[in-house]
């Protein structure tokens, strides 16, 4: 049996002097590139396009620098909640949540313990929103958010914050 050569094998081993028909053609080509290049660089459609196109990504930038996303308030957490406090934590006593504003009103003292409150990531001089339910024991704990996450969720006490609690506790929230 004759041994058979493989498709993927040259019939003649590779040229590696260069053709000077090759080299002129390539000359030509680099050059008709070039001007191709330098036609489209000078064209006012190409410069109209990057010039708005620069626009455009200033536009985005200055966006995503200046503009804030608002807070958002977990529905089902807060209408699920018995109370929900305004306040921060006490600068010296660890794990005491001193309280501004409840909703409804006038329902906690102006102190209370919250359970697992050193878990919660609250800065110590920052006004906060906690959708709270009374445990068994007199305590307080963190409205779980629902499943499957079940996170505890604080927000920032900012007016827009209070405006949107303010709706959903109406009603008027969605």
């Amino acid at each position: 049996m004759a041994a058979r050569k493989s498709r993927h094998s040259p019939e003649r081993p590779f040229d590696i002097t260069p053709d000077i028909e090759d080299a002129a053609d390539q000359a030509d080509t680099s050059a008709s590139i070039l001007r191709e290049v330098e036609i489209t660089r000078r064209s006012p459609r190409v410069r109209l396009a990057l010039a708005l196109f620069l626009v455009w990504a200033a536009g985005l930038a200055t966006l995503a620098i200046v503009v804030t996303s608002p807070v958002t308030l977990n529905r089902v957490q807060i209408r699920s909640a018995e109370v929900i406090v305004q306040g921060m934590l006490d600068p010296t006593q660890a794990g005491v949540f001193l309280v501004d504003r409840t909703w409804p009103a006038d329902a906690t003292d102006a102190v209370i313990l919250i359970e697992d409150l050193d878990e919660l990531p609250l800065e110590p001089k920052q006004s906060t929103l906690i959708p709270l339910r009374q445990t068994a024991d007199g305590a307080y704990s963190v409205v779980l958010t629902p499943k499957p996450s079940e996170a505890r969720l604080t927000y920032p006490a900012t007016n827009d914050a209070i405006a949107a609690l303010e709706a959903i506790l109406s009603g008027k929230g969605r």
